[in-house]
Order: C-alpha cells, then sequence, then structure tokens
C-alpha cells in the first residue's frame, strides 16, 4: 500500500510484462550454471578445478583435473558432490570433513564470483537490462 519499490528477488521467473517496471527495484539476479542466460557453466567448472586439485594433492592422491574435464565427468553436482563423486568414482579417499570441504565450496565460490566478467551471452538469451535502471542489481551463481 504505499509507493515503496518492490523488491522482486527472483526476476527471472517474473514475467515482465505482467508488473510495472518502473514501480519494481531488483536488487539481485540469480543465475544457474546450465548455461540458460549466460555461458556460464564452462567458468564454473574452471573455478572448481584449482580447489579439487588442491585438495588432490594435498591428500597425496595423485589425480588431476582441468575443468572441461570436471565439466565432462562430473556435470550437475556442487562442488562438495564433485569431490565426493571423484572418491567414489576414482576408488580414492580425500579423508576431508564436510567442515573443510564447506571450506573449499566457498573458496570455489569466490573464484567463481571473481570470473563473473567473463561471461557471455548465450545465444538467443535476451538482456536483463530492461530489469533494472540505475543501480546494477548483483548477480549471485547458484
Amino acid at each position: 500500500m504505499g509507493s515503496r519499490p518492490e523488491t522482486v528477488s527472483n526476476p527471472v521467473s517474473c514475467p515482465v510484462g505482467m508488473a510495472n517496471m518502473n514501480s519494481m527495484k531488483i536488487t539481485t539476479l540469480f543465475l544457474d550454471y546450465d548455461n540458460t542466460l549466460v555461458q556460464s557453466e564452462s567458468l564454473a567448472f574452471e573455478a572448481s578445478a584449482d580447489p579439487s586439485n588442491e585438495i588432490l594433492a594435498a591428500r597425496h592422491v595423485v589425480l588431476s583435473f582441468t575443468g572441461r574435464c570436471l565439466q565432462r565427468e562430473l556435470v550437475g553436482q556442487n562442488f562438495q558432490d564433485m569431490i565426493r563423486a571423484i572418491e567414489s568414482k576414482f576408488n580414492v579417499s580425500c579423508n576431508i570433513s564436510d567442515k573443510k570441504l564447506e571450506h573449499y565450496a566457498s573458496m570455489e565460490d569466490d573464484r567463481v564470483i571473481s570470473l563473473m566478467q567473463k561471461l557471455e551471452p548465450c545465444e538467443g538469451a535476451n538482456s536483463l537490462s530492461p530489469l533494472y535502471t540505475g543501480t546494477r542489481p548483483r548477480i549471485l551463481p547458484i
């Protein structure tokens, strides 16, 4: 009831024609790593390779992965699940606690975010710029 702008948490699922764009204030865009809007999946796996290899090397596991290899072998999994899948698929033990794995996952998230400037739009994806005016919203990879 007032003229306060509405905050939209998930603008991608909000049909643009259904809302008065002048009254919305978009603060955050969530991007999934499945190459829907931007070519993000390869960058996400690129960011996952270093911490994955760091975990393996620190535990004397003689395996090493590139981002492309991780993407080919372990697509569709978050970082923690990828490490557990590596253990299972290659019959190795990383002997890492869930807490320590969460620490590495946080490092991996930071690396993914640092690669955001390399993002390229997917062919046929509509520009999101009409969704906001003024301040650019945060972009959060999920």
